[in-house]
């Protein structure tokens, strides 16, 4: 699967109005843009940041019609209306629904276990090639494939359900230099 955005390029610089408001940004999700997978009956989306593990933005349901989603603000709702349907949004690492901007040293490893032992979710070998600094950080865009509707909030309860449903996944990878702000 191909995830774009036309906000910012594979491993390029992702926009500054995306950061959190408390860095000057306005903090809204990059468009993202993947193809349809034949029979994907539902895709998930998980943005987090490399360094720190931080999940920014959960989607445990996209209606499996939808293979595009326009500048999404915060909204604190687990439900919200998208185009014809709805979207199931997760917690993100602040335990709030939706969208959460980027910011300085966010923290801790929160990401499941589970996840992190898989093919799919693998930050070592994606990030093989891109140097790590401390005022550079890697924003994973990956979105999931599933052939069936697990439209479960809880991110490591997700995870475990999600093992023996990917079809496919993609990825987009955005960088935040910290120093620029």
């Amino acid at each position: 699967m191909i995830v774009w955005s036309s906000d910012f390029d594979n491993e390029e610089c992702i926009p500054l109005w995306s950061l959190s408001t408390r860095y000057g940004g306005e903090s809204i999700m990059p468009d993202l843009n993947w193809n349809y997978v034949e029979r994907a009956q539902s895709y998930a989306l998980l943005y987090y940041d490399t360094n720190n593990l931080f999940v920014h933005y959960f989607i445990p349901f996209i209606h499996p019609i939808i293979n595009h989603l326009d500048h999404i603000p915060h909204i604190n709702n687990k439900l919200i209306k998208y185009k014809n349907t709805y979207i199931v949004q997760g917690r993100n690492s602040f335990g709030e629904y939706g969208y959460v901007g980027p910011k300085r040293d966010q923290g801790n490893v929160i990401l499941p276990l589970t996840l992190l032992n898989t093919n799919f979710f693998n930050p070592t070998k994606i990030l093989k090639t891109m140097p790590i600094t401390k005022f550079t950080h890697y924003y994973i865009f990956e979105i999931f494939a599933l052939d069936t509707i697990i439209d479960e909030i809880n991110l490591n309860k997700f995870c475990s359900k999600i093992l023996n449903h990917i079809i496919c996944t993609g990825i987009l990878t955005g960088r935040f230099f910290q120093n620029i702000i």
